[in-house]
């Protein structure tokens, strides 16, 4: 017996989604643990076009495959349900954590507890609360329902995965080839415009430039920008130039988070160069619009009132809702510009169901990338589909093709091509001390601190850092990592210590914990100094993994790197937790700090890191490490 959707498909929808299901032979393979490659052996071959389709649409699978295993883990044996309004409440505890992650749209299958068959109900989750879910099923359920108890089993809505699936079979057409292999680019010259934001310097106002003059499209641009360079804030005046000198444009903006795409949505409001009815914020049906910043709700649209959307000049939204305009079967071409924002944090065939948009021929629109190959790319679930491919961004890929490359004789424009990418290099965010490193390993060290002295200095003078005058600190202890019997996840309970003491350390300078972040990889680690902050009657701070801070920044973060044995790094490499042997995960770390640094784990362990190594002997010749005694360096 079917549930209740929690939202319609819009009457003007003229095309379905194909189904696009597992094979299940592929199930097979996976739950039986076979080779994978030798069934499937376009996972083990170079992507290039004659592969294209089938590898994604593989990954695509694999992935599924690893949600949908994972969501089994939260099925509960036995629940009852309360009403509440037209819904049906189901407590999950771990909700509020994202354990299971369930949003609008997500399936509920309630049956016997006790087996033995009998009638199943589906029913949809319509909303979350902190731990409860609001789901709405047949009217009869609800009418007959009693207090009774049921086995729940969670079922994730494939639609997402089916727009990917789309995008990836419609890709040798749109964009085409020609844009996701790309080559034989030419050259231009610059043009002079009236800047919307006069403090852009020398670099962002050439990615400007070069993106108003289109001389390559339909062949991606790129603003490749380093932690702190300004990358948004070049994304949103590209968007305003294109937006008043271009009278015919029209802009779709899609970023991979909602968190993102309100960002530029608000840039864009605070430019005063737009106004409502020229600009539009799209959002996902489950989308709840209160909880956005309220500078933009004005601007804000849902799915059903897409028809509307599409007239505004500037769209913004997540790359997966730009699904809905392919729906109408809108003209290609529409869109005469399309700015992906955060790219290198969506999978390729996330990104290419925006990309599918623009039209690749004659008279071609134009696609601009942003973002940072660098630091963290999508967030995955399957080993599987992360280890062959899918975790590798269309911006990482295109950063790797050779017209995209460091070029000596570029050497004006930063050893790159111009009229095809565009690498930020002033930094605006971080003292000098905590900016070196990482400009060293991973930027061809280029990277210019231009951070105002007022944030750079405002912690390096505390009396307790080991260097005054150097906000950076190392301090090494020996703990003990463990896993407690209700989790597999790890903890350090001398680093939880140090972490409490130090809060109270900046709780006691006056430092506002609104700016003060905490970086764990450990579920379990986050939970303990969580729970000791509560104990300790200590304001709330963030604490969380490093995925939670990429693309954030505060004054302050400190680092609890858990981890003292090396016996279980292998394991965590495989799993993708940890911050060892792990480049991207270890550059996001270090480069959220504007003001202070601190760094908390064994250096005994660390020292044997390839990143972290060279962080702790640096550390160690600024005279900012305190603590165990130091291994060689």
């Amino acid at each position: 017996m079917k549930g209740i959707r929690p939202f319609k498909p819009p009457p003007f929808t003229t095309l379905r989604l194909a189904e696009y299901p597992v094979p299940r032979s592929l199930w097979q393979a996976v739950q039986q643990k076979t080779d994978l490659v030798a069934s499937n052996t376009s996972l083990g071959d170079i992507l290039q076009p004659k592969n294209y389709c089938i590898k994604f649409q593989t990954l695509l699978h694999l992935e599924e495959i690893e949600t949908t295993t994972r969501l089994r883990d939260y099925d509960i044996d036995r629940a009852s349900l309360k009403p509440m309004g037209p819904y049906l409440a189901l407590e999950v505890i771990g909700l509020s954590e994202k354990r299971p992650s369930l949003v609008a749209g997500d399936g509920v299958i309630l049956s016997n507890p006790w087996g033995g068959g009998g009638l199943c109900y589906e029913g949809f989750v319509h909303k979350t609360l902190k731990s409860e879910a609001l789901i709405q099923f047949h009217p009869d359920f609800h009418q007959k329902y009693d207090g009774e108890d049921y086995a729940v089993r969670f079922v994730f809505s494939r639609t997402t995965m089916r727009r990917y699936h789309t995008a990836v079979e419609t890709s040798a057409k749109h964009p085409g080839f020609k844009i996701l292999f790309p080559n034989d680019p030419e050259k231009s010259e610059e043009d002079q415009i009236d800047w919307v934001n006069p403090c852009l310097n020398r670099e962002q106002r050439r990615a400007v430039l070069r993106i108003l003059e289109g001389v390559h499209r339909p062949i991606p641009y790129i603003i490749y920008g380093p932690p702190g360079t300004g990358k948004t804030v070049t994304v949103v005046e590209a968007i305003l130039q294109v937006f008043l000198l271009c009278p015919r444009s029209r802009i779709l903006v899609a970023t991979p988070s909602n968190s993102s795409a309100d960002l530029i949505a608000h840039r864009l409001h605070e430019s005063g160069r737009v106004s409502v009815g020229e600009l539009v914020r799209l959002n996902a049906f489950s989308r709840n619009i209160d909880t956005m910043p309220e500078a933009i709700q004005r601007y804000c649209m849902t799915c059903d009132e897409l028809q509307k959307a599409i007239r505004h000049r500037i769209l913004v939204t997540t790359c997966t809702t730009s699904g809905k305009v392919y729906t109408m079967c809108l003209q290609i071409g529409h869109f005469t510009h399309l700015f992906i924002d955060e790219a290198g944090q969506a999978t390729e065939p996330e990104t290419l169901v925006s990309v599918g948009l623009i039209r690749c021929d004659s008279n071609p629109g134009q696609i601009i990338l942003a973002g940072d190959p660098k630091q963290l790319g999508p967030v995955l679930m399957s080993q599987h589909s992360s280890s062959y491919g899918l975790s590798l961004s269309l911006l990482e890929r295109l950063s790797n093709n050779p017209l995209y490359s460091r070029n000596k004789s570029f050497a004006d424009s930063g050893h790159y091509n111009p009229n095809l990418l565009t690498k930020l290099v002033r930094n605006y965010r971080s003292h000098p001390s905590l900016l070196t490193l990482p400009s060293l390993m991973f930027y061809e060290n280029e990277l210019v601190s231009c951070a105002p002295v007022e944030t750079a200095e405002k912690m390096a003078h505390f009396s307790w850092l080991p260097k005054p005058g150097i906000p950076l600190l190392f301090h090494g202890i020996r703990g003990e990592n463990y896993q407690e019997t209700d989790s597999p996840s790890w903890c350090n309970p001398a680093e939880v210590y140090h972490v409490i003491r130090y809060l109270q350390l900046l709780l006691n300078a006056k430092v506002d914990p609104i700016n003060v972040g905490v970086i764990t990889p450990y579920r379990k680690q986050v939970e303990k100094i969580r729970s000791f902050i509560k104990s300790n009657d200590l304001i709330p701070f963030k604490v969380g993994s490093v995925e939670e801070f990429q693309g954030q920044e505060r004054d302050v973060i400190i680092v609890s790197t858990v981890r003292s044995h090396e016996y279980y790094v292998d394991q965590d490499v495989i799993q993708h937790l940890g911050f060892l042997r792990s480049p991207k995960r270890f550059n996001v770390t270090v480069t959220r700090a504007k003001s202070l640094l601190i760094v908390i784990g064994n250096p005994h362990l660390l020292v044997h890191d390839e990143h972290w190594g060279p962080f702790l002997k640096h550390c160690a010749q600024l005279g900012a490490y305190t603590g165990c005694d130091l291994p060689d360096l």
